[in-house]
């Protein structure tokens, strides 16, 4: 997810990332109750999206960021774009 901010003043800690409603496990749970369950090209790509993203805090950040928390939960999806952004850090080292 995309992060554009954060403030670290003493009894203020937070971060500021862009807006994303749903998660995937939300999505998936929610396209399942509706009865319309995603194709299997629209499952690759979320995978595709999800794999792009640990790649890229694995490889490209110095030094790595290892996410340790990687569930359906953690992954949120842009409605907009249908596309998967990881997200939740709190156990990232």
């Amino acid at each position: 997810i995309l992060f554009m901010g954060a403030c670290s003043h003493p009894g203020n800690f937070f971060i500021v990332t862009e807006l994303a409603l749903c998660s995937l496990d939300s999505f998936l749970k929610q396209a399942k109750q509706n009865n319309t369950p995603l194709s299997f090209v629209e499952k690759l790509f979320f995978l595709r999206d999800a794999s792009l993203g640990m790649n890229w805090l694995h490889s490209s950040m110095k030094p790595a960021v290892l996410h340790l928390d990687l569930k359906a939960g953690n992954l949120l999806v842009d409605l907009a774009k249908q596309n998967v952004k990881v997200s939740d850090f709190g156990l990232s080292q």
